[in-house]
Parts: structure tokens; C-alpha cells; sequence
């Protein structure tokens, strides 16, 4: 009997940790009009009456109640009413960028929260900025409100790369940002009042703009960067045109620091393919793995091709060549057959979900309406369970990018 009391404890308190940190995640808003609802198991998809086909931040109290979403262009309660329009409203702060909407929960008060948001005028990057606004659930009898007077600009001069990191306290959260034509990433230590602090890395990575698109010319927007849920990794998914790797970053939780990036290359041979656009990765759930997914294409410029490849690496010893030689192959996803050529072929996305599973889209809206998944992804090799098409969404289709969460 001892026994098993000792098996089962490990096991409780590991579902009882990840419910208390991860409930504010449990329901997704994704792609052409689904909700992905992870209170229930298996994961429940059903309708809903908004979009995130470029990315939607979403928030849940600490029982998985659903509060609000944010889409960059319309804050929506659970109610499906729109709490603020900003293209209508608020046409000053632009439109809201590609997956750089984030929900940071205040700590004193569980009704408010803070919507950070990457805006700023269409077809201008130059000018993105980053904003913050404040959303009180009290407001209008539980319904929820906006309150524009509370709005700062935070940060001016941001690329399209959002992602949140926990401080050793583990209470404060560091929001880390790209600074707009550098080599530098900026974290932003967040706290109820607001950005108290802001600190700056070097990273020494080449990449100046966003991805260049095949066309040669730049794009407004980019790959997602990706926390590790111990808050102890960053990674920078490879930038199509500037360079040919993916980097991978030491998170310092109490300075706010990242170290040199490590770079992780592919295996894709540059006789066989040409890289596609904005790929993707994500940490296993005990963050001693890494997952990365590259799209490819068979002609410079061609718009149906494709697929997509996958690859998992260990990070158990934080050394490039060490990272390198545990590179294991997955396989490929494609839309149907998966080695059948595919309109517009984009690089598969990752997000892990609050059951520890790793969710897959094609990573391109509207045109499919199949998920994949990796079951196991603390697991080495073929004993991740990469499933293929497994979830079909119906009527609902997928997305440009996953909804951007605090993954910690």
C-alpha cells in the first residue's frame, strides 16, 4: 500500500501544480471561429463568433472561466459582446500585429488585467509601438470594461515578437520584445502598475528586420518567440532570408538578461528545398526538449508546395554540439498525403496546451481544418506520439499563428 501512496503522490502533485499555474490558458480562441476548451479531456473545439485567424490572446480565471479575448482589432468578453472596437474606436493606435496580443493577470485584484498589444500604422513597422491597456471585469455588472485613460505606450520602436517569462519571484512576469531594427532583445519587468523596468540584450544575432519574404522584400510580420515553461529558455525561430538557424536563449529570471544565442540548424539540404516562411518551435512540458518545425518549398517562388518537417532536439546539455548530435527527425506534415505538394505551404506551428499536449497547425489561415498532435511530448523520439490530422475542426479552419499565452 506504501507503495503506491508513494507513486501517486509525485502524480497528485503534479496535476494539482500544472491546474494551479495553467487554468488562465484553458480556453483558446483560434483560427476562423473555434474555441478550443481544455477543461475538458479530451479538448473540446466548438464555435465561436470572432476571429483569431492572425492570433488572439485569451484569458481564464483560476477556475478556467473564460473572461475575455483579444484579437488586435476588438477586446470580446465571455459573453461575445465587444467590450471596445479599436479600428473604430480607437483608429489612433493602428491595427494589432500577428500573434502580439498578451494577457498578464494583475496579482492583487483577479478582476483586472493587463492587454499588451503590438500596434501601430499598416504597412509602417518602423512605427510599431507597444501599448497597454487595462481590462476591468467589474465593470457593467460583471460584463466587463475598457477604460482608455489607463492606456500607456510602453515601448516604441518593437518588432512583431512578444513573449512572457516568469522573475525568479514567481510572482512578477518579463515581457520580452524585439527592438525594432537591432540586435537586441528588451525585457520588460511587469508588474500591477505597469513596464518598471526595462533591460536590454545583446544577443548578437544578425537579424536587423523581420522576415524577408521570398519576394525579397520585408514583411510587417514574424516567427513567434516561444518560452520554455520553466522560464529558463527563449527561442527565435530561424528568420527565412536573414539567416539559416533558429536561436536559442538562457533566460536569466532575476536579471532579465538572455544570454548568446546557441544556434540550432536544420537538416534540410539546400540542393533539395527552399526554406518557407515563419517557422515555429515549442518546449516539451518539462522543458528538456525542444520542438522545431521548418516548411519548405520545391522552387524559389512557388505558392504550392511544400510540406512541412519536424525535428526534436534534447536540451539536457546546453551545448551546440551537444544539442545538435540529439537531433531525432519526426517526419513530415502535409495537408492530406503528407509528402503531396500544398497551397501555400507555411511552416507548421506549435503550441503546448494545459494538458501537456503539444497542439500542430498547418500555419497558414482558412485552408485546412486539421489539427495534429504530439500526446507525449516529454518523450524521446517516436514515443512522442506525433499523431497527424488527428483533430478535425469542421466548419472551423486554422490559423496564421496559435493563441500567444504565458506558456510558464
Amino acid at each position: 500500500m506504501m507503495k503506491w501512496i508513494v507513486l501517486f503522490l509525485p502524480i497528485l502533485f503534479y496535476n494539482l501544480h500544472c491546474e494551479g499555474q495553467k487554468k488562465q490558458a484553458a480556453v483558446w480562441i483560434y483560427g476562423d471561429y473555434n474555441k478550443l476548451d481544455f477543461n475538458f479531456s479530451p479538448m473540446k473545439v466548438s464555435r465561436t463568433n470572432a476571429s483569431g485567424w492572425v492570433g488572439a490572446a485569451s484569458i481564464c480565471d483560476s477556475n478556467g472561466v473564460l473572461q475575455f479575448f483579444a484579437n488586435g482589432t476588438s477586446i470580446i468578453n465571455w459573453q461575445s459582446l465587444q467590450l471596445v472596437n479599436f479600428e473604430q474606436q480607437y483608429p489612433q493606435y493602428g491595427p494589432g500585429y500577428y500573434g502580439c496580443n498578451i494577457i498578464i493577470p494583475f496579482q492583487s485584484n483577479p478582476n483586472l488585467y493587463q492587454y499588451f498589444s503590438v500596434r501601430g500604422p499598416l504597412g509602417n513597422p518602423a512605427r510599431y509601438r507597444l501599448f497597454r491597456f487595462i481590462v476591468d471585469m467589474r465593470l457593467n455588472g460583471g460584463s466587463g470594461g475598457f477604460d482608455n485613460s489607463q492606456t500607456k505606450e510602453v515601448k516604441d520602436w518593437v518588432g512583431t515578437q512578444l513573449a512572457c517569462l516568469i522573475h525568479t519571484n514567481g510572482k512578477d512576469t518579463w515581457l520580452v520584445a524585439r527592438h525594432w531594427r537591432s540586435d537586441s532583445l528588451v525585457s520588460l519587468l511587469v508588474v500591477d502598475t505597469g513596464i518598471v523596468k526595462a533591460v536590454y540584450s545583446k544577443t548578437g544575432s544578425p537579424a536587423a528586420v523581420p522576415n524577408i519574404e521570398g519576394t525579397g522584400l520585408v514583411s510587417t510580420y514574424d516567427s513567434q518567440l516561444k518560452s520554455s515553461p520553466n522560464s529558463e529558455l527563449l527561442l527565435n525561430p530561424r528568420r527565412r532570408k536573414e539567416f539559416p538557424y533558429h536561436e536559442l536563449y538562457r533566460f536569466n529570471r532575476d536579471s532579465g538578461t538572455l544570454s548568446k544565442p546557441l544556434y540550432i540548424h536544420d537538416t534540410i539540404k539546400a540542393s533539395q528545398f527552399y526554406i518557407n516562411d515563419f517557422p515555429d518551435g515549442a518546449f516539451s512540458p518539462d522543458s528538456r526538449l525542444l520542438y522545431v518545425s521548418t516548411g519548405t518549398r520545391n522552387k524559389p517562388l512557388n505558392e504550392n508546395d511544400g510540406p512541412g518537417h519536424f525535428w526534436q532536439y534534447s536540451l539536457e546539455n546546453y551545448d551546440s554540439l551537444a544539442i545538435a548530435q540529439s537531433r531525432i527527425y519526426l517526419g513530415l506534415l502535409g495537408r492530406g498525403v503528407p509528402s503531396k505538394p500544398e497551397p501555400w505551404p507555411f511552416s507548421p506551428k506549435f503550441q503546448l496546451g494545459m494538458d501537456g499536449k503539444i497542439y500542430i497547425s498547418p500555419g497558414i489561415p482558412y485552408v485546412d481544418s486539421l489539427l495534429s498532435i504530439i500526446h507525449c511530448p516529454n518523450n524521446r523520439g517516436s514515443n512522442c506520439q506525433l499523431k497527424f490530422r488527428e483533430i478535425n475542426l469542421k466548419k472551423g479552419r486554422n490559423a496564421a499563428y496559435f493563441p500567444t499565452l504565458n506558456q510558464t
